[in-house]
């Protein structure tokens, strides 16, 4: 006799004793519909907990489904293209996920038929509840005729049946959390190793969706850790500066008001200790290898003699030709980003 069937006879058999056995049927249905009432909150969070793991683990298979469409489709474009090596590797991990999904259909399932004879546990008793709340005032009328006629050790039957009620409701309970831990347990077992390609891909899809321009930039740049890279901006004042650096890291980052920001961490020529910098709301160029900046290309001379040689730089503070001639002078670009606004003056400023 499943659970269900047996909660079923429980609840039969206690309202009959209320109708018929009871010393005073009047305050027992009032004392049963209070404990019915109790015992319907335990199952309602116990049938919520069922009914959210159901969620989870069909979740689960959706999004597992949805990775092996994405990897099928990947395939199918590769093959086009003629990489039929890639097509390989697309192909081959969809079949990981199909493996992988065997398993998560099978907990959805189990998953589902425990929320179903959950749903049927609370269906069953919010209906009981109401039954007797109907019948309820027919109780109580009946009361008047037959009060004197109940008798102690009926009274004692009685409440021996709604502790075996209450056991019912403790066995069914422990029986919802015993599920519970084995479709966690099962989810555990299937959750897939991570995939650093598949991470690539979303991280990526995140950067071309959520990220700046500047920071789109830097990510296509590719940097190498441990390369040697010469960074070409301009400082607070507006004059050009050439930095050679050996690269570390990067991360995208906000500052004050700005989103659009990298923050770049390299150790600079001639220092053993790391250092990191944010770059915001500007233009910035990364060439290959150390290059040094040659003061003539930002500088001219307007007075030399044998005591005295005076210099003045080529353009305005934070003027966009110093990038342009900048460009033209280094070699081997990694990254040109240029950040350009026109004053009011009508000139670019980088």
């Amino acid at each position: 006799m499943g659970i269900l069937d047996r909660f079923s006879t429980i609840v039969k058999a206690n309202i009959n004793a209320l109708l018929d056995k009871a010393e005073d049927p009047a305050k027992m249905i009032d004392q049963y519909l209070a404990e019915m009432r109790e015992s319907l909150a335990e199952v309602k969070r116990e049938t919520a907990g069922v009914m959210a793991e159901e969620s989870r683990t069909r979740a689960k298979v959706e999004a597992n489904q949805a990775e092996m469409e994405k990897y099928a489709g990947l395939a199918k474009k590769a093959l086009q293209a003629g990489n039929e090596g890639d097509a390989k590797v697309f192909i081959a991990k969809k079949q990981q996920l199909e493996l992988s999904g065997q398993g998560l259909v099978e907990a959805y399932e189990v998953a589902r038929s425990n929320a179903q004879k959950m749903r049927q546990m609370h269906d069953k008793l919010v209906g009981d509840i109401e039954e007797l709340e109907r019948r309820r005032e027919a109780i109580k009328a009946k009361v008047a005729v037959a009060k004197t006629q109940g008798k102690l050790n009926q009274m004692g039957a009685a409440s021996d049946k709604a502790e075996d009620a209450m056991s019912a409701f403790q066995r069914m309970e422990e029986k919802a959390d015993r599920m519970l831990e084995r479709e966690t347990a099962m989810a555990e077992l299937n959750a897939a190793p991570v995939d650093e390609a598949a991470a690539l891909v979303e991280f990526n899809g995140l950067v071309q969706k959520y990220a700046g321009p500047l920071q789109k930039a830097l990510n296509a740049a590719g940097l190498i850790p441990g390369h040697r890279y010469t960074l070409v901006y301009l400082n607070e004042f507006g004059f050009p500066v050439a930095q050679k650096i050996t690269y570390d890291s990067m991360s995208f980052t906000t500052y004050a008001q700005h989103s659009d920001v990298v923050k770049l961490v390299f150790t600079p020529f001639r220092k053993r200790s790391k250092y990191s910098q944010r770059f915001y709301n500007c233009s910035l160029m990364i060439f290959d290898g150390w290059q040094d900046m040659n003061e003539n290309d930002i500088s001219e001379t307007i007075r030399e003699d044998e005591q005295i040689k005076v210099k003045k730089s080529k353009y305005s503070c934070f003027s966009a030709s110093y990038i342009e001639d900048l460009e033209k002078v280094f070699e081997r670009p990694v990254m040109i980003y240029k950040d350009y606004k026109r004053g009011v003056n009508g000139k670019l400023y980088a």
